[in-house]
């Protein structure tokens, strides 16, 4: 068995060389292109294609990468996941807009929703967002102090822009809307 493993690895290390040498062999003749990124784009196949910056082998700086499924996501990396500023465009038509950390939605940013015309926006932990803005399709936005799992929860208002901006205040227990009060601005 261990046999079979140390042959397994010299023959994937044959392979990795090979490629590297096509790579090299390929920016020799185009020389804007980037050896490891060819070497990249030989092993793995298109997809995920992504163009930016690199340190030590992992996507580093500004960076690029389109996936399979049609998803891009434009913005800063750091040690290979997105970290800092970026935006992504889902493939079915959503977008992402603002910070990331260790590969995950954090900070501040706006969620877009393509097919239902409403969006978060707010404050974003570990890919969630905490708390914020959730506007609909109609303008009526709903303000809260906090969000779980991405749906409102706890104390906020909603605001009607074409009913002479009256505020309904109250709060989401477990999904279910129990309102408070209202007053006209």
């Amino acid at each position: 068995m261990i046999e079979e493993a140390e042959q397994y690895d010299k023959k994937s290390k044959q392979y990795e060389n090979a490629l590297m040498k096509a790579a090299q062999q390929i920016c020799k003749n185009l020389p804007s292109a980037h050896p490891l990124r060819v070497f990249l784009h030989l092993k793995h196949g298109p997809y995920p294609f992504y163009e930016g910056g690199f340190a030590n082998n992992l996507k580093e700086g500004q960076g690029t990468v389109k996936n399979k499924d049609g998803s891009i996501y434009r913005g800063e990396w750091s040690k290979d996941k997105k970290h800092g500023k970026g935006e992504m465009f889902y493939a079915n038509g959503d977008t992402y807009e603002g910070n990331w950390q260790n590969g995950k939605k954090a900070g501040q940013g706006t969620y877009h929703f393509a097919g239902k015309g409403c969006s978060y926006r707010g404050e974003w932990v570990d890919g969630k967002i905490t708390n914020g803005e959730w506007t609909m399709d109609d303008g009526v936005a709903y303000r809260g102090e906090g969000f779980n799992n991405n749906l409102p929860d706890g104390n906020g208002y909603f605001t009607f822009p074409e009913s002479d901006h009256i505020n309904l205040h109250g709060k989401f227990v477990n999904t279910e809307w129990i309102p408070s009060s209202r007053y006209s601005k």
